[in-house]
Protein backbone atom coordinates (compact mmCIF):
# COMPACT_ATOMS: atom_id res chain seq x y z
CA UNK A 1 0.00 0.00 0.00
CA UNK A 2 1.20 3.61 -0.98
CA UNK A 3 2.12 6.11 1.87
CA UNK A 4 -0.35 8.15 -0.04
CA UNK A 5 -3.23 5.45 0.50
CA UNK A 6 -1.87 4.89 3.55
CA UNK A 7 -2.49 8.27 5.05
CA UNK A 8 -6.02 8.42 3.24
CA UNK A 9 -7.07 5.43 5.03
CA UNK A 10 -5.76 6.45 8.51
CA UNK A 11 -7.78 9.69 8.09
CA UNK A 12 -11.17 7.70 6.78
CA UNK A 13 -10.79 5.39 9.30
CA UNK A 14 -9.79 8.21 12.28
CA UNK A 15 -12.86 10.16 10.93
CA UNK A 16 -15.35 6.64 10.95
CA UNK A 17 -14.50 6.13 14.63
CA UNK A 18 -15.27 10.17 15.35
CA UNK A 19 -18.66 9.49 13.56
CA UNK A 20 -19.57 6.56 15.54
CA UNK A 21 -19.12 7.97 18.97
CA UNK A 22 -21.09 11.06 17.54
CA UNK A 23 -23.82 8.46 16.36
CA UNK A 24 -23.49 7.04 19.72
CA UNK A 25 -23.91 10.69 21.84
CA UNK A 26 -26.75 11.51 19.08
CA UNK A 27 -28.69 7.81 20.44
CA UNK A 28 -28.25 8.98 23.72
CA UNK A 29 -29.76 12.42 23.18
CA UNK A 30 -32.53 11.02 20.97
CA UNK A 31 -33.51 8.70 23.86
CA UNK A 32 -33.71 11.41 26.17
CA UNK A 33 -35.72 13.69 23.81
CA UNK A 34 -38.06 10.67 23.42
CA UNK A 35 -38.46 9.74 27.30
CA UNK A 36 -38.88 13.43 27.83
CA UNK A 37 -41.74 13.77 24.89
CA UNK A 38 -43.88 10.27 26.56
CA UNK A 39 -43.61 11.90 29.98
CA UNK A 40 -45.08 15.42 28.37
CA UNK A 41 -47.77 12.69 26.26
CA UNK A 42 -48.82 11.14 29.27
CA UNK A 43 -48.78 14.31 31.90
CA UNK A 44 -51.26 16.09 28.54
CA UNK A 45 -53.42 12.31 28.61
CA UNK A 46 -53.67 12.95 32.46
CA UNK A 47 -54.69 16.65 32.38
CA UNK A 48 -56.99 16.06 29.70
CA UNK A 49 -58.88 13.35 31.80
CA UNK A 50 -59.56 14.90 34.46
CA UNK A 51 -60.80 17.99 32.56
CA UNK A 52 -63.54 15.05 30.87
CA UNK A 53 -64.39 14.31 34.49
CA UNK A 54 -64.73 17.01 35.79
CA UNK A 55 -67.20 18.60 33.16
CA UNK A 56 -68.79 15.17 33.56
CA UNK A 57 -69.49 16.00 36.91
CA UNK A 58 -70.53 19.16 36.95
CA UNK A 59 -73.19 21.33 35.05
CA UNK A 60 -71.40 24.53 34.50
CA UNK A 61 -74.07 27.62 34.27
CA UNK A 62 -72.77 30.72 31.60
CA UNK A 63 -72.26 34.06 32.91
CA UNK A 64 -74.60 34.68 30.05
CA UNK A 65 -77.00 32.29 31.10
CA UNK A 66 -77.14 33.17 34.30
CA UNK A 67 -77.42 37.36 32.87
CA UNK A 68 -80.45 35.97 31.10
CA UNK A 69 -82.10 34.82 34.13
CA UNK A 70 -81.26 37.30 36.58
CA UNK A 71 -83.39 39.63 33.35
CA UNK A 72 -86.17 37.02 32.46
CA UNK A 73 -87.17 35.49 35.73
CA UNK A 74 -86.11 38.30 38.20
CA UNK A 75 -87.65 40.85 36.12
CA UNK A 76 -84.57 42.91 36.15
CA UNK A 77 -84.08 45.37 33.59
CA UNK A 78 -80.44 45.29 31.94
CA UNK A 79 -81.07 48.09 30.03
CA UNK A 80 -81.46 50.18 33.03
CA UNK A 81 -78.67 48.69 35.00
CA UNK A 82 -76.34 49.65 31.77
CA UNK A 83 -77.46 53.49 32.11
CA UNK A 84 -76.83 53.09 36.02
CA UNK A 85 -73.52 52.27 35.41
CA UNK A 86 -73.13 54.96 32.90
CA UNK A 87 -74.34 57.85 34.36
CA UNK A 88 -72.05 61.02 35.63
CA UNK A 89 -70.42 61.08 32.73
CA UNK A 90 -68.62 57.97 32.16
CA UNK A 91 -68.60 57.89 28.66
CA UNK A 92 -67.04 60.74 28.01
CA UNK A 93 -64.55 60.15 30.68
CA UNK A 94 -63.66 56.71 28.77
CA UNK A 95 -63.51 58.40 25.46
CA UNK A 96 -61.08 60.85 26.94
CA UNK A 97 -58.77 59.22 29.36
CA UNK A 98 -59.14 55.34 28.00
CA UNK A 99 -58.53 52.13 29.96
CA UNK A 100 -58.50 52.39 33.78
CA UNK A 101 -60.33 52.78 37.01
CA UNK A 102 -63.53 55.19 36.82
CA UNK A 103 -66.01 55.73 39.96
CA UNK A 104 -69.42 55.17 39.10
CA UNK A 105 -72.02 54.78 42.18
CA UNK A 106 -71.98 53.79 45.74
CA UNK A 107 -68.19 53.76 46.18
CA UNK A 108 -68.23 51.22 43.04
CA UNK A 109 -65.44 51.15 40.00
CA UNK A 110 -65.92 50.44 36.77
CA UNK A 111 -62.59 49.24 35.27
CA UNK A 112 -62.06 49.89 31.39
CA UNK A 113 -59.83 47.97 28.91
CA UNK A 114 -60.06 48.64 25.30
CA UNK A 115 -63.47 50.61 25.51
CA UNK A 116 -64.84 47.85 27.16
CA UNK A 117 -66.13 48.00 30.86
CA UNK A 118 -65.20 44.38 31.55
CA UNK A 119 -65.63 44.48 35.46
CA UNK A 120 -67.33 46.59 38.23
CA UNK A 121 -65.41 46.46 42.09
Amino acid sequence: MSIKNSHELKGLQTRLEKLKVMFEHSKKDVDVAQRALNDTRNKIIKIDNQIKKLKQKEIIISEHAILRFIERAMGFDIELINKKIMENGLEEQIKIAGAGHYPICEGLKAIVKNNTIVSIV
